[in-house]
């Protein structure tokens, strides 16, 4: 046979006949076996007296505890033989020596309780716990702990039964809250007494809850030789969730089915069995808060009975947009414009999407300023856009836009100098400032408010000059077209056209003392006109001159004309013989002239106009008394001396030679010397005659 304790424990295995023709003797008798497992085996050893088929079933025993054993059946078939010798039986108990476990001691049960083929007759440990019969405290109960809970000299296990059996249970579920079943439950109950059998028990059956219920008690009762005892378990058992139901939702109601606030949605809860966890729960609100869109759900959170089983629930969907549009307008540009500015506005709705998305997604915003005016703060229209849902944003209006429709201003600061000419009047091209200034977008290239500049006359003149600033322009393209200034008096030409009147004739020569009388001027002046015209260089000396006619403007402005003349020197001829001159070097001749003291030598001479060859004959072109010089009679003059003339000796004109006549009365003197010239009026003279005396 083989073991198969259901609960491990040792079991003794005892085979036994029951049916077949004969006796069978089996060795040995009983076994026992402490482990149980696939390689543990009980032999025993089979003889019949007869031949035939033979039924052996094994009979199992447990120790301690419950034994479910399932007993070994089987047949044994013995065939028919000769006979054998009759076997020996020495200790006469009925079995052979040969399978008698206790041959020289009769045991003709052949009990072996520890199963190790010694019968417990002839074993000195019968229980095979290890310990001998002698000192074991429980020789036929295998005990090698030696336990004696009352010390009494008797080991516990075969010791008489004191204590009721010991009930126990296992309850198999899941364990909620406040000691609820949320899940089926089992109940396992398990009565023992190692002391003794147990003779009666009630409400010890294994049991299942598979419904909802309150709290219910169950009591297993068993009674042994040691008493009875009982145990109780209460089952509470709540499987089903608690019930929401939905209530009425709140909000403010928007266009097309939208709401335009958080949703208030109504519940309520209830629990059949352990009832709300929190009773509030039976009637409560939950709210939407920030959640929005077309698909928005409510829930209603967790609500829990006692039990711990939990439920939630969603109301909706609803359709929520908390907020307005957005106008996604274009900020206000920095620059300056010198028309009105579109401001680009194109509205979105995250949401509910917008009411008019045609007409409202994308539109411009426009400022309206005034011609002729300027601000930095101007300001856009507006409009409403509204959503689906109702909301509406107003866009615009868009403000700090700078808009520059105004041209500069423009004044003249004068000139950059005092008149340089006479009367007021400017010799010279005029410098004039002009202060541009504007009030809105500047000048480029930074903006500035304002500046100046010059602008000059230029080439024109006139006696009312007005100066042109120019065309000015702001940084945005205004433009002013531009100021005069004050007329000017600008005269940048001299006079013109001068012309002599009268006079010498230009490169002409004119004989001396035949001079034309000194000439005038007159000129021309187209701007300021002619103030004076003067002539300076006129002379009648003998020699070059030059005439010079200047012309003065109102302006001081001048202009001068030139002419040049010439004044000729007489023609001198003399003296003539009987004065010699020999050669003559630097106006004075070479020869000496010898003549008595007191005597008298007459001097000739002719006088021509040079330029008209005529002849002059008037005294009065000599200039009188005539002089003579005392000169060195070998160096050169000394001192001057009168000559002196008395009766017909005087100067005169001897109309008949054609000459003048001077007889001259030599000094007495010897042994000087003189030199004799005649000078007349125009400054030109007769060479020098030298005279020795």
């Amino acid at each position: 046979g083989s073991c198969d304790a259901a609960d491990g424990s040792s079991v003794t295995l005892t085979p036994v006949k029951t049916s077949g023709p004969g006796n069978v003797a089996i060795s040995p008798a009983s076994k026992s076996l402490s482990a149980c497992n696939a390689d543990t085996k009980a032999s025993f050893g089979f003889t019949a007296d007869a031949a035939g088929e033979y039924v052996i079933n094994v009979d199992a025993a447990d120790t301690k505890g419950t034994y479910n054993p399932t007993p070994a059946k089987f047949k044994l078939t013995v065939t028919g033989a000769s006979a054998p010798p009759a076997p020996t039986d020495t200790d006469g108990d009925g079995v052979a020596d040969g399978s008698d476990n206790c041959p020289n001691t009769a045991n003709a049960n052949q009990n072996d309780a520890d199963g190790d083929g010694t019968g417990d007759v002839c074993d000195s440990d019968r229980d095979g716990d290890g310990v001998d019969n002698t000192t074991d405290n429980c020789a036929d109960q295998a005990n090698p702990g030696q336990a004696d809970a009352d010390n009494d000299g008797v080991g516990d296990v075969c010791d008489p039964d004191s204590t009721p059996p010991v009930i126990s249970k296992v309850v198999t579920g899941t364990l909620g809250s406040n000691g609820w079943y949320t899940s089926n439950v089992s109940v396992d109950w398990t009565v023992s007494d190692d002391g003794s059998a147990i003779s009666s028990q009630d409400g010890c059956d294994d049991f299942d809850v598979t419904s909802d219920q309150q709290a219910t008690t169950y009591t297993c009762t068993a009674t042994s030789g040691g008493g009875t005892d009982s145990q109780s378990v209460t089952i509470k058992r709540d499987g089903t969730a608690p019930v929401i139901t939905l209530g009425s939702a709140s909000g403010t109601a928007g266009d097309n089915g939208w709401y335009k606030s958080a949703v208030s949605q109504a519940f309520g809860a209830s629990d059949a069995t352990s009832g709300l966890a929190n009773p509030a729960q039976d009637s409560f609100s939950q709210s939407s808060d920030a959640q929005q869109g077309s698909n928005v759900s409510i829930g209603s959170g967790s609500v829990s009975d006692n039990a711990g089983n939990t439920a939630s629930r969603s109301a909706g969907p609803f359709k929520i947009d908390l907020n307005a549009p957005v106008a996604n307008c274009e900020s206000a540009p920095s620059a300056w414009s010198a028309a009105d500015v579109s401001i680009n506005c194109q509205p979105t709705d995250a949401v509910s999407g917008l009411a008019n998305a045609a007409a409202d997604g994308d539109f411009n915003l426009s400022t309206n300023v005034p011609n002729g005016t300027e601000t930095s703060n101007a300001s856009t229209g507006s409009r409403d856009v509204a959503d689906a849902a109702g909301h509406t944003v107003t866009a615009g209006p868009i403000s700090g836009i700078k808009v520059d429709k105004k041209a500069p201003a423009l004044i003249s600061d004068g000139a950059t100098a005092s008149p340089d000419g006479d009367n007021g009047w400017y010799k010279s091209a005029v410098t004039n400032t002009f202060t541009a200034t504007d009030g809105g977008s500047g000048f480029a290239p930074n903006g500035a408010l304002g500046h100046s500049f010059n602008e000059s006359s230029g080439s024109r003149e006139g006696s009312a000059v007005a100066i042109f600033s120019g065309a000015v322009s702001d940084a945005v393209g205004n433009s002013n077209a531009g100021i005069n200034s004050d007329p000017y008096k600008i005269d940048l030409s001299d006079p013109t056209n001068i012309q002599f009147v009268g006079g010498p004739a230009a490169g002409g020569s004119h004989d001396f003392g035949s001079v034309p009388a000194q000439p005038t001027c007159t000129a021309d002046d187209a701007v300021s006109g002619l103030k004076s015209c003067a002539v300076t260089g006129y002379s009648t000396a003998v020699g070059t001159h030059t005439l010079t006619a200047t012309a003065t403007d109102n302006a001081g402005r001048t202009a001068t004309e030139t002419r040049t003349y010439t004044v000729a020197a007489w023609t001198l001829k003399g003296f003539y013989s009987p004065v010699d001159y020999g050669t003559i070097t630097n106006n004075t001749g070479s020869v000496w002239n010898t003549v008595k003291g007191g005597s008298t030598v007459p001097l000739k001479f002719e006088v021509f106009n040079t330029v008209s060859g005529t002849e002059l004959t008037n005294t009065d072109i000599v200039n009188q008394p005539l002089k003579t010089t005392k000169i060195s009679c070998t160096t050169g003059a000394s001192d001057e001396i009168e000559l002196t003339s008395t009766g017909s000796t005087s100067l005169r004109y001897d109309s008949t030679s054609g000459q003048f006549i001077y007889n001259w009365q030599t000094p007495k003197a010897p042994g000087t010397c003189y030199g004799v010239s005649a000078t007349m009026m125009d400054g030109s003279s007769i060479p020098i005659a030298k005279f020795q005396l």
